[in-house]
């Protein structure tokens, strides 16, 4: 899923350089008396710089955090939150002693979850913390 969204800002990007070119392109044919045709051409010029600038840094960014996220994900586990143990728990990000022992009494008070959203009944855990674990659980 996660990689979905890398997929998403990648082309969100690339959808900010056609714009750009077509920007660029569109000022040209607009300005076409020979009297301005060299200053819009260092304009347009600089105005691609810029774009391609934008792009680069967008592009850096995505690529940092998807290799955060590659590393993230490659030395973590799933963990099926209907059969773990609180060691086991405790392996997910920001789940600690504390957490892990609220998974274990809600799921023997109501049992087994259905879907993972399920967790977020569990006090101590909401939105933010679901966040962080949700490519790292499973009820299968």
């Amino acid at each position: 899923m996660k990689n979905l969204h890398v997929i998403k800002r990648m082309v969100i990007s690339l959808a900010v350089i056609v714009c750009g070119i077509i920007y660029v392109f569109l000022s040209i044919e607009k300005n076409t008396s020979k009297k301005n045709v060299e200053t819009n051409i260092v304009a347009e010029s600089n105005e691609i710089d810029f774009v391609k600038e934008i792009v680069e840094t967008t592009t850096q960014n995505e690529t940092l955090k998807s290799a955060s996220l590659i590393k993230d994900v490659s030395y973590r586990k799933v963990v099926n939150i209907n059969t773990a143990s609180e060691d086991e728990l405790i392996s997910l990000p920001a789940v600690g002693p504390v957490i892990a022992k609220a998974i274990i009494e809600y799921r023997e008070k109501y049992g087994n979850f259905k879907e993972i959203e399920e967790i977020k009944n569990v006090s101590g855990i909401g939105s933010n913390l679901f966040r962080k674990i949700e490519y790292y659980i499973s009820v299968d």
